[in-house]
């Protein structure tokens, strides 16, 4: 599926009909054709005579919803909740409008306690008789109250996401949800059949949002290449000043990315940058990964007292989430940083307070997480159980960082209680899976755990092959195995086009031309001691 190009959008008629409702309809229209391509300062320039010139109370919803849809993707969140905060907005009659779902996505990203709360008492009071089902009422209560809600939509989900004919707004609305319910892979198969990072101005759709949205999903399922390609351009357009909630969002995702693997500067200044224009902006949702991209790269760095800083403004004075969903899933990386820079207690008091949040509706991944931040907190002896607890859900795997996190801490706690055997599995498990990933910090960190329980993890010197990134030796060593790019992608949660694209830029480097050499290449380093 194909969208418009970013330039040519639609300007209007040079004389608009003289019937004053058509004229309404026309630049509506017009409007949202804009945001679908990404021309905002266009989307304006239509949706607000749209909003001055109306007088149809029929249409009124839709006109403030679209003005609002616009206020929220150029960062004017208060002003967007205003434009379409009415006692009607829930009105069961309106749902086929989408408005609602604008209202509880400004709310989702805002982050603003007191949005949410006006829209829990709407949600009360709609009949949902015909429409339990409809995928904007699961959107509505799925991001108002994902802990709440999640389970229950979870459960027709598959259904509601595979029925045929779905419009494209259904399927974006349905895609984000299933990342904030974590159905991760449901959540890059809908959004990829909106943007793919290979089509051209992809990234341009919807005014960003939907590529942010599945570099996230990437980022969270470990295909972080596919992730980077899908943000790139778009976060280079926030830096050369198009700040917009997609362009800025994209940053973040960007700085996340150059955390995990091995550009730790690169990630903090994109953070700040990102943090310059949210925090005034009041768009909490992207705040708070800002903040956690930070913690990110100062755990690289090294710098723990920095992690903790960045890591504890995820969290209110008191210990609350910032953000009523987001906040929850840094918990277990600000207890690592707690841990490590004397705030343990401080740390116990935020999970309690996440976890009275979350109450019984953790999904898969968030249990994972919490059971994760218990076991750093906990006493040595009940960590092991904690540690085994966060573990023991196979279903885990399908986010491999934050498994591959648990492996290495549960390995360095293992180590240090002399279970020397159980610590080298456990380490070697978190090291292949960051190998696997690129990423660089924590890979060393296993490495040099490894090291510490008596392996013998080879150095060597410099070689063709060692100088690619951890990611590419991995794809390259695959490939001389004989595998497809297709078995490679699933072993390394990369699209085999992704896959593909590493071994045409690596052969260069390698000094050769064909799949059919990288074995000998293989075989010759190991050969050398390598």
């Amino acid at each position: 599926m194909r969208w418009p190009r970013r330039s040519r959008v639609w300007s209007g008629p040079r004389s608009w009909a003289r019937d004053p409702a058509d004229r309404v309809r026309r630049l509506a229209t017009a409007a949202y054709a804009s945001v679908l391509a990404g021309d905002l300062g266009q989307a304006e320039a239509f949706a607000a005579p749209a909003l001055e010139a109306n007088r149809d109370p029929m249409t009124e919803g839709w006109i403030c919803g679209l003005s609002s849809l616009v206020a929220m993707l150029t960062l004017r969140l208060e002003r967007a909740f205003a434009l379409v905060d009415s006692d009607g907005l829930m009105h069961p009659a309106a749902i086929g409008a989408g408005v609602s779902t604008i209202a509880t996505g400004v709310a989702y990203h805002s982050g603003s306690p007191a949005q949410r709360a006006r829209l829990r008492a709407l949600l009360e009071r709609r009949d949902t008789q015909d429409i339990a089902s409809h995928p904007f009422h699961l959107w509505d209560l799925g991001v108002t109250d994902p802990f709440l809600h999640g389970a229950s939509i979870r459960h027709v989900l598959p259904a509601v996401a595979a029925a045929p004919g779905r419009l494209p707004t259904e399927l974006h609305t349905l895609g984000v949800l299933c990342l904030v319910l974590d159905e991760t892979e449901t959540a890059v198969s809908l959004l990829g059949e909106l943007v793919n990072p290979q089509w051209e101005d992809a990234d341009a759709f919807h005014a960003g949002m939907t590529a942010a949205d599945l570099a996230w999903a990437n980022v969270d399922g470990g295909r972080w290449a596919d992730a980077r390609l899908g943000v790139e351009r778009l976060a280079v357009r926030f830096l050369d000043g198009e700040h917009t909630l997609g362009s800025v969002r994209a940053l973040t995702v960007l700085a996340t990315l150059h955390a995990l693997t091995g550009e730790p500067g690169t990630a903090l200044r994109h953070a700040a940058a990102a943090l310059a224009v949210t925090e005034p902006a009041g768009a909490l949702g992207t705040v708070v990964r800002a903040r956690r991209a930070a913690g990110l790269a100062a755990t690289a760095l090294g710098d723990h007292a920095a992690a903790h800083r960045h890591l504890r403004g995820v969290f209110d004075a008191a210990g609350h989430p910032l953000h009523h969903h987001l906040s929850c899933y840094a918990v277990a990386d600000l207890a690592a940083a707690a841990v490590l820079t004397g705030h343990a207690d401080e740390a116990r008091t935020v999970l309690a307070r996440v976890g009275a949040e979350v109450g019984d509706g953790a999904s898969a991944r968030l249990r994972q997480t919490l059971d994760r931040a218990a076991a750093l907190l906990a006493d040595p002896t009940d960590a092991g159980r904690l540690f085994l607890a966060a573990l023991a859900d196979p279903t885990g795997r399908r986010w491999p960082f934050e498994r591959a996190q648990v492996w290495l801490e549960y390995g360095e706690w293992l180590r240090r209680q002399r279970r020397i055997a159980d610590a080298r599995e456990a380490l070697t498990r978190a090291r292949e899976i960051f190998d696997g990933l690129g990423a660089v910090h924590w890979s060393a960190r296993a490495e040099a755990e490894l090291r510490a329980a008596g392996v013998t993890v080879a150095q060597g010197r410099p070689s063709a092959l060692r100088s690619l990134t951890p990611q590419r030796q991995r794809i390259v060593r695959l490939a001389a195995q004989g595998l497809t790019n297709r078995e490679i992608g699933e072993r390394l949660f990369l699209s085999p086009r992704t896959v593909g694209t590493h071994l045409y830029q690596a052969f260069p480097a390698l000094g050769v031309s064909s799949r059919s050499q990288l074995r000998d290449v293989v075989e010759q380093d190991a050969a050398a001691g390598l």
